[in-house]
Formats: structure tokens, sequence, C-alpha cells
């Protein structure tokens, strides 16, 4: 997610601040998601992913 961030950032791709905060609870949950084992993991980042899709989708369908 990080490096989605970096990428949009250098290719001048708007809006980084959702995707940001989820690089950086994506982080967070690598920290602290230790005890949930790897699918409990992959399960975890891949809905984090989902969401942080449908809010941005959400903020730009409210911009239009």
């Amino acid at each position: 997610m990080a490096g989605d961030v970096f990428f949009r950032w250098v290719m001048g791709v708007n809006p980084l601040a959702i995707r940001l905060q989820g690089a950086v609870i994506a982080l967070l949950f690598a920290v602290g998601g230790s005890h949930w084992g790897a699918q409990g993991m992959l399960a975890a980042v891949a809905a984090l992913a989902i969401a942080v899709v449908v809010i941005e989708m959400l903020l730009e369908s409210r911009k239009s």
C-alpha cells in the first residue's frame, strides 16, 4: 500500500490522503497483528484495501 501511495505521488494522481491513511493502518496491522496468523493478516489487509477503495470512490462520487 505504501508503494501505491509513492507511485501515485510520483505520477501526480490524487487524492493521496485516503490511501496514505490505509498504508499507515496496514503498517499498524503488521506490528499488532502478529498474533492473528498469516490467514488473519491476509484477511485484514484485504478488507482494509477494499475499504480504502470504497471510501475513495464514495468521496469522488460526492465531488461530482
